[in-house]
């Protein structure tokens, strides 16, 4: 009996062991307990030119091996600790002992971190860091001191508390990549382009950056990724005088952005371009063959919409800081928010590397009407106004019947835009026009050509079929844009029915059929 109750008591508190060094682990998760600088200065040592250079992907598996093998140790030792126990009411009490301590670090390892208002860090169960569990697992240390043999408290407190003290550094933002990204000479352009990025001063703004995590992505390189992504998201706001907060999130799956979507709603906007902006990820085959699945996502996306937000959609896998050639599709609508977006990308690349990034800009127009050569003209008096360059522009006229899908509703949207800026006190056609101007500098020049056109009936020719239109679309596109790292784009309007969104993503999917890089846009400017 002795035997069978030593034996049960050893696998308790094996499986103990094994929690709280789970536990230690998910602490190493964030950014208070990473422990990768102690690789890093054993690595700077044998070579002093590597100071300023970033740890390979080979030097942090290495790193992750070795810290997961000190942990493995650690477990052993306590394994070996509690073993040591000849009593077996004394390896039942030790064993309780362990699990109380391990409930308690946890405890009161999240209530303090959420007393100094530190949010790295906490348990899902939110039961964990409230007073009358912090005031439980003080209670538990006490017993386990009072109850317990000397050496046995000291061993199971001291080997943990030196992890935790091997394992901590501070703020990422205050490290030397953050410092780094600081000092980084910022170009005087970013400074002229605030009054065009933030129209209501003193928003507060929300600059959020999504980085997908892969199940067999290294956690150094994912926390190197984030600290460089938000050390430059800071130093962007503070140039353009932009109040607010910066933050970084993890991703796996479509399922997993609800909560991102659903916070960055509640949170009165996302990124830096403009407020009430959603970003979600675009489904994959296999997402959009999962019906379950396939109507969340649906049903997200009419939700966003309904709420009046910007929706950006991403395609790919791309890092802002490596971006080259940005190729932007602006057809007739969404014009603010596209040319933006892709302007505050390749700024947000010369704010990490000062190097200078190519946007090519491709207008699609109506063949039918004669307005390439206003959009045009005026598109020129834009960038002379707001010092904005492009690498090209280029106006691609299009049969109005191979992009219905855009024109369908145009007539309607710029009724709307109209009627948002302009009261029924004051109809004049000046008034309205400077009005226009004013509120959507860029997507007013195709409402005002379009509304200065000869023949705008022609918008309501007979539709091709959308097999044929996602055809010649997806080739123009590919012919110009294959080589571009990235491709903005704006999506027709979407149905205000769930019922009819299969028809409507396929139209999209087959639109953007070969290109691996794409940012889908929705302005919120639209009905």
């Amino acid at each position: 009996m002795n035997c069978l109750l030593i034996v049960s008591s050893l696998i308790t508190a094996a499986q103990c062991a094994r929690a709280q060094r789970s536990i230690t682990r998910e602490m190493l998760k964030c950014r208070l307990f990473d422990g990768t600088w102690i690789f890093r200065k054993l690595h700077q040592m044998k070579n002093k030119k590597l100071k300023h250079l970033p740890m390979s992907e080979e030097q942090v598996k290495t790193y992750t091996r070795i810290r997961n093998a000190f942990l493995t140790v650690l477990e052993v030792l306590l394994v070996i600790g509690v073993s040591m126990q000849a009593d077996a009411d004394a390896l039942v009490l030790v064993t309780g002992i362990l699990f109380m301590f391990a409930a308690a670090m946890i405890n009161i390892t999240a209530g303090g971190l959420r007393s100094m208002r530190v949010n790295s860090w906490h348990p899902s169960f939110r039961g964990f860091y409230t007073p009358i569990a912090i005031l439980a697992s003080v209670l538990c240390l006490i017993t386990a001191g009072a109850s317990a043999p000397i050496g046995t408290p000291v061993l199971i407190v001291l080997l943990p508390a030196i992890t935790v003290l091997i394992f901590i550094r501070g703020d990422s933002v205050l490290s030397t990549e953050g410092r780094k990204a600081s000092q980084r000479p910022i170009p005087a352009q970013n400074r002229d382009f605030r009054p065009h990025m933030e129209q209501n001063s003193g928003t507060p703004t929300l600059c959020m950056t999504l980085i997908r995590e892969t199940p067999y992505s290294a956690a150094g390189k994912r926390t190197k990724l984030g600290q460089i992504e938000l050390a430059c998201s800071k130093s962007g706001m503070t140039v353009n005088d932009l109040p607010g907060h910066a933050m970084f999130l993890y991703y796996q799956k479509i399922s997993s952005l609800h909560s991102v979507i659903l916070a960055a709603l509640n949170n009165s906007g996302m990124g830096m371009f403009q407020l009430d902006t959603v970003i979600m990820n675009y489904p994959t085959n296999s997402i959009i063959e999962a019906r379950a699945i396939r109507f969340n996502y649906h049903f997200m996306l009419q939700r966003a919409i309904r709420r009046r937000a910007n929706v950006i959609t991403v395609k790919g896998s791309f890092l802002m800081r490596r971006l080259e050639i940005i190729d932007v599709w602006w057809i007739l609508d969404s014009g603010d928010l596209l040319v933006h977006l892709a302007v505050q990308l390749s700024r947000f690349k010369k704010l990490t590397e000062s190097t200078t990034s190519k946007i090519r800009l491709f207008i699609v127009v109506p063949d039918s009407m004669s307005i390439d050569y206003s959009v045009e003209h005026k598109l020129m008096k834009w960038c002379i106004s707001t010092r904005t360059l492009f690498y090209s522009v280029q106006i691609v006229k299009m049969q109005v019947k191979l992009i219905c899908m855009y024109v369908r509703k145009l007539k309607e949207q710029i009724d709307f835009r109209v009627s948002q800026v302009a009261s029924a006190k004051k109809t004049s056609e000046k008034y309205r026009k400077r009005k226009l101007k004013k509120n959507y500098p860029l997507q007013s020049i195709i409402d005002l050509s379009i509304q200065e056109s000869v023949a705008p009936a022609t918008l309501s020719a007979a539709p091709q079929p959308k097999e044929d239109c996602m055809k010649m679309l997806n080739r123009e596109m590919l012919s110009r844009s294959k080589e571009a790292n990235l491709v903005v784009l704006n999506v027709p309007e979407p149905p205000n029915e769930l019922a009819p969104f299969e028809e409507y993503l396929h139209f999209v999917d087959g639109q953007i059929r070969g290109l691996d890089n794409v940012l889908l846009v929705r302005s919120c400017d639209s009905l």
